[in-house]
């Protein structure tokens, strides 16, 4: 009987304890909701962590030496291989592809939409990952992350 004691006795505490920081409810439940909904409203997401759309920042991520530079990585990245190619990929050989360019101009988060080829697929990821930096985008005066999505044809012989 003594253990049952002793630990309702440090459950009390440890209640009463956790109050202490919140002021006198007077048993509202709208007065504990609004002291709950402060507290969650004061905690702003880092911006660091927020991905914005291409379409929302001031400056757009920019590939060393251009567009043209960037489509040229894509369709012959040296380190990224195709081979037995299904039938399907000789016509199907469009790929949606999105990635983030993070703050220091890295590419992160490469995702291919699900799409006929899967080989294909594997092919765009893997170029991409192997992409040079960007010059980031910019929204509000700072480089901020940005999701980039790039439709891409490949022309296969």
């Amino acid at each position: 009987m003594r253990p049952l004691h002793l630990l309702f006795a440090v459950c009390c505490t440890a209640l009463a304890s956790a109050q202490e920081s919140v002021p006198a409810l007077r048993g509202s439940s709208d007065a504990g909701q609004g002291v709950f909904e402060r507290r969650v409203m004061n905690t702003a997401v880092p911006r660091d962590t927020v991905i914005h759309d291409a379409a929302e920042v001031e400056v757009q991520p920019v590939y060393p030496e251009g567009d043209q530079a960037l489509l040229r990585q894509m369709g012959h990245a040296p380190d990224c291989a195709l081979s037995d190619l299904d039938e399907a990929c000789y016509t199907t050989t469009r790929v949606l592809l999105s990635f983030v360019v993070e703050r220091d101009g890295r590419v992160s988060q490469v995702q291919v939409e699900p799409g006929v080829c899967p080989e294909l697929m594997a092919y765009a990821r893997c170029a991409a990952k192997g992409l040079g930096r960007f010059t980031p985008g910019r929204k509000d005066g700072h480089a901020v992350r940005v999701r980039m999505r790039i439709p891409m044809r490949y022309e296969l012989r």
